[in-house]
């Protein structure tokens, strides 16, 4: 009777700790495809720089390039895009 609660015993300690670490191997891989999400989501927002910068010409050739100006200034747009889109400004 001892010898059998005694393997039993031995018998719930292993599957206990054959549950924990498949568990500990599920969190890991769900941690995994939670960042990958997160990154692939974070990346997609960027827009992929394929933005293209339109300009409006309904202002006077010097508001459009004091707008342009300023979206430069705050970050709306890099300066390779100030530069095509003064260009086309200043060419109209």
């Amino acid at each position: 009777m001892t010898l059998r609660v005694l393997l039993l015993c031995n018998e719930s300690m292993y599957l206990t700790r054959m549950n924990f670490e498949e568990d500990q191997a599920m969190y890991k891989q769900l941690i995994i495809a939670s960042s990958i999400a997160v990154l692939t989501m974070s990346l997609a927002a960027c827009g992929g720089g394929g933005a293209t910068t339109q300009v409006d010409a309904r202002g006077t050739q010097g508001q459009q390039l004091m707008d342009l100006k300023e979206a430069l200034d705050k970050g709306v747009i890099n300066q390779k895009e100030y530069d095509q889109t003064k260009k086309k400004i200043l060419k109209s």
